[in-house]
């Protein structure tokens, strides 16, 4: 029977010892860790991040599916819109920073119901996951934020309050774009027909969607945007050229498990664009026309008439910085 080796005790501690100066390790004379060095322990940077791709939804077929959608009183319409076409591209070779820490990612299923379970789910496995430890970034309910021209259901701000993206949440209920078709290409054919002398009869629209997400970025003088059901995002871009002719660039939708690009280095790129450069001149929303669309009054992505009230979300808690968050109840 071959005999236990006996530990040095002296050499053991003097190797733990060793790593602790190193920053490796934080322990006791037994050699178990430390909570402050676990906690080191499962911090991770964003280039690691967002190698992940996101889980799927849960779609609970047995419940009444709602395809009514907000008509935002300041929406616009884009005089160009066009394929984002190098977007994929880009992020591909961009490379993040590497030098701020995140925590290890935990991500979660959920059951989609409507509207408010898809808010859920983005909250805790994109908006929570890219979220740096020292919080130089936020992301938060779309009223948190004084002086934000219209209800965007989230913004993402840095951490002096600066809006960076408005980023409008749709379920694939409302928003219902195929694998094989291409959103901007639908948008144009919808626009063509709403333009023309007969009655607009689907009742699934990428019109008003787009509509609404350009309006928020003209009214808040944003050069980007993100419009999303979180199985597909869509990244947007907007110019103005001379006083008032408005172009607006989409990408090609972005799935959760898409891997090159991810999703979250997609969303992370282009908050780095936004940081660099976010503001494109305001464009004055047009006058509006009844447009009948079926809209349910109690509709959790219903837009008052008053931009001062804004829908409720979640509950919203005081933070160092003076803003209000989500409540993280995941």
């Amino acid at each position: 029977m071959a005999k236990k080796k006996k530990i040095n005790l002296t050499s053991e501690k003097e190797r733990m010892n060793e790593k602790e100066k190193e920053g490796s390790i934080i322990s006791d004379h037994t050699g178990s860790i430390s909570a402050e060095a676990f906690k080191d322990s499962i911090k991770i940077s964003l280039p690691e991040i967002v190698l992940n791709t996101v889980p799927n939804l849960v779609y609970l077929d047995s419940y009444n599916k709602s395809n009514s959608t907000t008509i935002s009183i300041e929406q616009r319409f884009p005089d160009e819109i066009i394929n984002w076409m190098d977007f994929k591209q880009k992020v591909q070779i961009w490379q993040p920073e590497s030098d701020k820490k995140y925590q290890n990612p935990i991500f979660r299923s959920r059951n989609i119901t409507c509207e408010k379970d898809i808010w859920s789910a983005t909250d805790a496995n994109i908006f929570d996951i890219l979220t740096p430890l020292e919080q130089h970034i936020y992301f938060l309910d779309g009223r948190a934020i004084k002086n934000i021209v219209g209800e965007p259901d989230f913004v993402i701000v840095d951490n002096n309050k600066k809006l960076l993206i408005p980023w409008e949440s749709k379920t694939k209920w409302v928003l219902n774009v195929l694998s094989d078709q291409n959103i901007v290409t639908l948008y144009n054919e919808e626009k063509k027909i709403r333009e023309g002398p007969y009655a607009y009869s689907s009742n699934v629209s990428v019109y008003h969607p787009i509509n609404q997400i350009y309006g928020y970025m003209c009214a808040n003088k944003l050069r980007y945007g993100i419009l999303s059901t979180y199985d597909q995002t869509w990244f947007f871009e907007r110019g103005v050229v001379g006083e008032d002719h408005g172009w607006l660039h989409v990408s090609d939708a972005i799935t959760n498990l898409s891997t090159d690009p991810t999703l979250l280095k997609s969303v992370a790129y282009v908050i780095d664009l936004a940081s660099k450069s976010r503001y494109t001149p305001f464009l004055e929303r047009p006058i509006m026309v009844s447009d009948n669309v079926d809209e349910e009054p109690d509709s959790p992505d219903r837009e008052q008439k008053d931009d001062s009230e804004f829908k409720y979300k979640g509950n919203l808690l005081p933070k160092s910085l003076n803003v209000a968050t989500r409540s993280q109840d995941h």
